[in-house]
């Protein structure tokens, strides 16, 4: 096999998708939105990516905050984008959805001199080629003479490093100038100039896929029958017809029908993209025509039944998982479990969201003090910048580039409610989408209202961290059993530091079980001196080892909170005081361990 350093090299489209989240509303009607990286190349590398491929993207975006966004939503789902350039004088493009299903998915492209439409000739070279064992090309990046003049020289130059080449025809009237910008939704009106163009690559390309409609209007031909003979006369590419839900066509020398699977349409966008980097990740890891068919039917499959295009994309677990049992309902719950990216690191959280805590203070000289042991948890962040370190906070900060949880509980209520008696979901969208969600449940657990909130961190796509406070860990074993029996599996348990053995191997036996995924397990403070806290966490950390490290408050900033309130305090030396507790538990904790 080769051994490059990339499987696949998508070229073209990098934008943002932003989907209406009223179903079965018009465009006209939608009133919010939920922001995705968009575009069939981009949404083809992390599909393929989230497979186990090696891929990057060849494209650009604009230097302004929807272009980082799809640089660093790319990065975090293990995209190469070395040759993901910023273009300077021009913005990102935008897509708006909508999602009314069956039939109906109007968008609308806001592409005007986009980003990803000025590469140009001299921002490819030979290089790219000799890294990718495939160029994936888009029929989008044939629409202007300008950007088909860069895709012919990106064939020419894969062909030169030997790099296969892989069209998509992904035409889009609207796009091509074919249909007006309300038209967005429309797929098939012939044109002449995407024959024409495209003609000129059919050579060169070792896969060609499109559906019925766009093999029709690629070859210039009014029936499907003629319009495969005429590719077949230019070129000796595999033409493989998608087909919805009927599955799929491989023309090869042996016919090859590959069968659909069985379910029901939330949202066909991005269904196609599905299916590419289903079918590739077979293709380029040499399965046989049938298997390719099957992945990217399946792949194609599991991503309508969900919102929005990439971030509906399967991961390699789940998608085989779905293909050897055929349900949904199995695969759902992997999907969320896959998409949790954790820090293989210990984490170290700074837990500052004590609320009941400072109820004799004024709200303001709460706010004061938090924002004083937010600038000490900044500071060792800065010192530390190889450690994993968190912050645990009830207010706003700006996304810096650590986990962040906020508490959505409404404090001390018995039974569990969220902030001001609002739903959970409601309070979730109105965060910044770093923001994690932490809640401190009472025992006896509301089981009903806790599985509520953990459907909307799903849903919105937020790690949840669940905390339990009880002196006896086995009855807070039983609650976690009870979490997963109903199916609420959060990225972490904040727990007490309590020494039995037998109950710390129960819990871990239980996330063994249930969630492979967790990330672990936080331990509280509980107030204790520092040197106790780090000696007692290594102790347990030896019988579980699913402890990934501490969620400590008072026993970092309690005395400072004392001379805070009292008027007698120097900022700078609370400031000071605080990092350094909080610098001596990480390092205590790490030398214990």
């Amino acid at each position: 096999m080769d051994d490059r350093e990339l499987d696949l090299l998508c070229m073209g489209r990098a934008a943002v998708d932003l989907y209406s989240q009223q179903i079965g509303a018009t465009l006209e009607n939608a009133t919010t939105f939920a922001k995705y990286v968009g575009g069939c190349p981009a949404n083809i590398a992390i599909g393929s990516s989230r497979l186990g491929l090696k891929v990057g993207i060849l494209s650009a975006v604009g230097d302004e905050a929807m272009g980082r966004f799809v640089r660093e939503t790319l990065i975090h789902e293990g995209v190469d984008v070395s040759c993901l350039l910023t273009k300077q004088d021009h913005l990102t493009g935008l897509v708006l959805l909508g999602i009314d299903p069956p039939e109906n998915f109007p968008l609308i492209f806001y592409r005007e001199n986009c980003a990803d439409m000025a590469l140009t000739e001299s921002d490819i070279c030979v290089e790219m080629f000799r890294r990718t064992r495939a160029l994936l090309i888009t029929g989008t990046h044939c629409s202007t003479p300008e950007i088909f003049a860069v895709t012919k020289k990106a064939v020419m130059l894969a062909r030169e490093a030997e790099c296969e080449v892989i069209l998509d025809i992904d035409y889009r009237p609207v796009l091509w100038g074919a249909a007006g910008h309300g038209d967005g939704e429309e797929r098939y009106v012939a044109h002449e100039v995407v024959a024409r163009r495209l003609e000129e690559l059919f050579g060169d390309c070792s896969v060609i896929v499109g559906t019925e409609e766009e093999i029709r209007v690629a070859a210039g031909e009014h029936s499907l029958g003629a319009a495969l003979s005429h590719i077949h006369e230019q070129s000796e590419a595999l033409i493989v017809q998608k087909r919805g839900e009927q599955g799929c066509i491989a023309y090869a020398d042996n016919l090859v029908v590959g069968k659909p699977f069985s379910i029901e349409v939330i949202n066909v966008l991005g269904a196609g993209d599905a299916f590419m980097s289903g079918f590739l990740r077979g293709y380029l890891a040499g399965e046989g025509l049938e298997r390719c068919c099957q992945l990217g039917n399946a792949n194609g499959a599991l991503v309508v039944t969900r919102h929005g295009c990439s971030p509906a994309m399967p991961y390699w677990e789940e998608l085989c998982s779905f293909i050897d049992h055929d349900c949904l309902d199995s695969v759902e719950k992997q999907h969320h479990q896959m998409g949790r990216k954790g820090d293989a690191r210990d984490l170290f959280f700074l837990a500052v969201d004590h609320r009941t805590h400072f109820e004799k203070e004024t709200p303001e000289m709460t706010r004061a003090f938090k924002d004083l042991v937010t600038e000490a948890f900044l500071e060792v962040k800065k010192q530390n910048p190889d450690r994993s370190l968190g912050i645990i906070i009830d207010h706003h900060l700006p996304d810096e580039g650590f986990p962040t949880f906020r508490c959505i509980e409404e404090p001390g209520a018995t039974p569990l409610e969220f902030l001001k008696g609002q739903e959970a979901r409601h309070i979730i969208d109105s965060w910044p989408r770093h923001i994690g969600v932490k809640v401190l449940c009472p025992l006896p657990c509301d089981i009903k209202q806790l599985k509520r909130l953990y459907r909307a961190c799903v849903e919105t796509n937020r790690e949840m961290l669940i905390e339990f406070v009880d002196p006896s860990l086995t009855r807070i074993a039983e609650v976690i059993d009870m979490c997963y029996q109903n199916d609420i599996s959060p990225e972490w348990w904040k727990l007490p530091p309590n020494g039995d053995a037998v109950a710390w191997k129960f819990i871990s036996s239980l996330i063994d079980k249930h969630d492979p995924h967790c990330h672990g397990i936080l331990l509280l403070g509980q107030n204790r001196p520092l040197q106790e806290l780090s000696q007692e966490l290594a102790r347990i950390r030896c019988v579980d080892p699913k402890i990934r490290g501490c969620a400590v408050g008072r026993s970092i900033w309690g005395s400072a909170a004392e001379k805070f309130f009292s008027g007698n305090f120097q900022k700078g030396d609370l400031i000071q005081e605080i990092a350094n507790n909080f610098s001596t538990l990480i390092h205590q904790e790490a030398k214990i361990i």
